[in-house]
């Protein structure tokens, strides 16, 4: 009998693309960058997300002055609070804790505060979500109580409300002991330890904290203690406080290393302690009480000093330590920049391996993959005024990782025009290979007619990611040779000049800049932003890649 197959001969239906939670308006209208090409508003919850994920807070860009900048997110967060203050209270500690973003954490939570404390009816005294808990949960480093207070008050005065308050108690409550108080506790700061305590009276966990507690409003208002009973680490830093000048080094070299972490000594408190200034005995004695972040930041100091190999190989087996590594929440862009600074390759295998590690949200990628890097003349600026990392580095360190974890991968830059890159087994050499050819491309935006030249020449590819400030150029002519297009048209329209791009071609644009506009239309199928300074982003290119639409990362 002969059987007619209806349906076991019918082609699969690809499934949809996926949708990603960073969106432009639905609107798709175009309007201009500040570089007057095509880009695309952002919802206010995705401007607030990509904006807070790259905003060092009082720290200028390119394109913007601190005060406007900062003011930007102020205005979102207001908004944002008000629509939907769920979203907010689950944004913060993301923030805080994965995405590392430490001062707009406290100014998020600060203003969000303010905003829900403002809307509320006259005669209400509840709010749509806890006050305290959302202001607790951007606390985490030993002086970020004191910094809640300063925002605070800086901007609204010294009338704090209740529940910013309360929420401070409680992580003061949490975070205030003995090390951080000699750390944090300083005649530098302006709001001390005792500050703290008295203006918002933080209920301690213990007998020990409550003589803390006691000790720290003594000092405040400067009366000098006597009695340190039940407070071991402040008594052994009085001892050595006391000890004179001249017998500072003897007593380093009688005691040791034990002696100084007993005191509760860092390495800054050492080098203002001790006279001379840091020899390699110095280095020696303090190095194993020195937190992740520090000993990454001196290992040029280490080296210029003459520590011993046998110390400096501690130092090595703590940087590429994976546990030490998720503990010390550094940004992927600190190890290039320890590395970068070292000046010398002793460190540099553990600081590839602490590298690789940092980036462990990046997927593995089959089939082909395209890579661009924005190195264009905005892209120069440095992430901050105290850092030598300039946005252009953080874009090359990603796209590199992204290299090394690609089978089959196309690294390029670009500018005015496009170049490609060769791709090292090391990611740390792979970024040392842009920077030699950094500036080679020109300086302007023209990021997707140089997407389409990479396409052109190297294609075709299962995914494209770009890594760029998303302020782009009109296209213009000098593409043609490249493209093949005698003309690219208007800078307007639906997707812009993205629009020349493959339509099953999934586009990744890796926003570093945090702008009010997106150079990519993501309302197209298989167009995604994805943004920030770490690789938690990662996470949900794997998610979209498999079909499955992504929402909010701390939802995922």
């Amino acid at each position: 009998m002969f059987v007619v197959s209806k349906f076991s001969n019918a082609p699969v239906k690809a499934p949809a693309p996926a949708k990603g939670p960073l969106k432009t308006k639905k609107s798709g209208k175009s309007v201009l960058t500040r570089e007057s090409g095509a880009g695309f508003v952002k919802t206010e919850k995705t401007a607030l997300f990509c904006l807070a994920v790259t905003n060092m807070v009082k720290e200028p860009t390119y394109y913007e002055s601190a005060d406007k900048r900062d003011s930007r997110m102020v205005d979102l967060v207001r908004k944002v609070a008000v629509a939907d203050p769920e979203w907010i209270a689950a944004f913060v500690p993301y923030l805080r804790n994965v995405a590392n973003m430490r001062s707009a954490s406290i100014v998020i939570a600060a203003e969000a505060a303010k905003a829900l404390l403002d809307a509320r009816p006259k005669g209400v005294q509840v709010t749509p979500i806890s006050i305290p808990d959302l202001i607790d949960s951007a606390i985490v480093r030993g002086d970020e109580p004191a910094e809640m207070l300063g925002y605070w008050m800086s901007v609204y005065g010294r009338k704090v409300p209740m529940g910013v308050k309360r929420g401070v108690a409680r992580a003061a409550t949490r975070i205030f002991n003995e090390r951080n108080a000699i750390k944090y506790d300083t005649n530098s700061q302006s709001i001390r330890y005792g500050d703290v305590i008295e203006l918002t009276h933080p209920a301690p966990k213990a007998a020990w904290q409550s003589g803390l507690f006691d000790h720290l409003l003594t000092r405040r208002h400067g009366v000098k203690e006597t009695s340190f009973e039940g407070l071991p680490i402040l008594e052994a830093a009085n001892h050595l406080a006391l000890i004179p000048e001249g017998e500072r080094r003897a007593a380093i070299e009688v005691y040791g290393p034990e002696m100084l972490n007993d005191a509760g000594f860092t390495w800054e408190r050492l080098s203002s302690w001790i006279p001379g200034g840091m020899d390699a005995a110095a280095w020696e004695a303090i190095i194993p009480s020195m937190g992740y972040m520090a000993l990454l930041r001196n290992l040029r100091n280490f080296e210029q000093a003459k520590v011993s190999k046998s110390v400096l190989k501690t130092v090595r087996d703590k940087l590429e330590d994976p546990e030490q590594v998720t503990k010390s929440r550094q940004f992927p862009y600190r190890f290039y920049s320890a590395w970068k600074n070292s000046g010398s390759t002793y460190f540099a295998s553990a600081i590839e391996t602490a590298l690789e590690l940092s980036t462990a949200n990046i997927p593995e990628f089959s089939g082909r993959t395209g890579v661009l890097i924005d190195t264009s003349g905005s892209m120069a600026a440095p992430v901050s005024g105290r850092s030598d990392i300039a946005m252009w580095e953080i874009g090359a360190l990603f796209a590199a990782s992204v290299a090394a974890r690609s089978g089959d991968c196309v690294l390029g830059i670009y500018g005015d025009t496009w170049d490609t890159v060769p791709v090292d087994v090391s990611v740390l050499r792979t970024v040392d290979r842009v920077s030699k050819l950094n500036g080679s491309v020109g300086h302007g935006t023209q990021t997707w007619p140089s997407a389409l030249g990479m396409i052109k020449e190297h294609g075709p590819f299962d995914r494209l990611l770009v890594f760029t400030d998303m302020q782009d150029h009109p296209p213009t002519g000098s593409f043609r040779a490249h493209t093949g297009r005698s003309s690219w048209g208007r800078a307007s329209g639906k997707n812009g000049a993205s629009g020349h791009l493959p339509e099953d071609l999934s586009v990744f644009a890796w926003d570093l800049s945090g702008q009010p506009t997106s150079n990519i239309n993501t309302n197209t199928p298989g167009r995604y932003l994805l943004s920030g300074f770490s690789d938690n982003a990662f996470k949900l290119v794997g998610l979209l890649e498999d079909s499955v639409d992504a929402t909010w990362p701390w939802e995922t």
